[in-house]
């Protein structure tokens, strides 16, 4: 029989969080606990193991709120520090372990990940094992998890996607494109990031009916939107999606 598996979405917010420092907008303002986003990061949990996928700046509170007993593995899906700012801190496993913590990531990544967190894997001082991928697309197991993957940019930045078993994380997709849209084909559930108002010209996120068209070119059968900021209201946006998509919150648990 095939073991469940279960997605703790941690976080749900972008870079900045909700509500952003020195924001009095309504969405920042709000009461609604839907409205309040940390930074995006998921704890994977299937077959007794726990893994992170994105430890972002919000990791250490998230797993106070969500604890586990043990870490068997970190997944990165790029260097931006809204998805490895709180690396640092899950170096505490690695002590209450008594072993190196196991962190899967494109080989891509790996320098904007030492420019950050280089003192945290120097000899005498090391508290993570770094596994490696070179290609554009491939799978593999990780820790005892099978995974498939696909890399993607992101403003001249290097994006992993990751698919466990018909969960498809495609966070920070900038454009749809064809590689992308075929990879995912058949999939039964895409998590992704949207945004609905770019700043200015800066857009790094698909909007909604980019969302829509994805869902449209890959047939996934249910969408979760995430990393989400303050231009979202949860109860606003919910009321007006399809039943198949749906609007993540911080604490939100996926099972499938």
């Amino acid at each position: 029989m095939k073991s469940k598996l279960k997605v703790t979405f941690l976080g749900t917010g972008s870079a900045l969080g909700v509500p952003q420092m020195g924001c009095h907008c309504s969405i920042c303002s709000s009461k609604l606990k839907a409205n309040k986003r940390q930074r995006t990061g998921y704890l994977i949990e299937k077959n007794g193991k726990s893994f992170i996928l994105d430890p972002g700046p919000d990791i250490r509170a998230q797993l106070l709120d969500h604890p586990i007993k043990r870490l068997d593995g970190v997944l990165i899906s790029h260097a931006h520090h809204d998805h490895i700012g709180g690396y640092d801190d899950l170096r505490v496993f690695s002590l209450i372990q008594e072993e190196l913590v196991p962190t899967l990531l494109h080989a891509k990544t790996e320098s904007g990940l030492l420019s950050r967190c280089h003192y945290l894997l120097k000899p005498g001082y090391t508290f993570f094992s770094l596994e490696l991928l070179n290609d554009d697309l491939g799978s593999g197991e990780f820790e005892g998890l099978h995974y498939r993957y696909i890399t993607y940019i992101q403003n001249g930045m290097n994006v992993t996607g990751f698919i466990i078993d018909d969960i498809a994380f495609v966070s920070d997709i900038q454009t749809v494109d064809e590689k992308l849209a075929q990879h995912l084909q058949g999939i039964e559930t895409l998590i992704v990031s949207c945004v609905l108002k770019p700043y200015g010209s800066y857009k790094s996120h698909l909007n909604l009916d980019e969302i829509y068209e994805l869902k449209i070119r890959t047939g996934a059968k249910n969408v979760i939107i995430t990393h989400m900021g303050h231009d979202i209201d949860y109860t606003t946006l919910s009321a007006k999606l399809e039943n198949d998509v749906i609007l993540s919150y911080d604490g939100f648990i996926y099972e499938a």
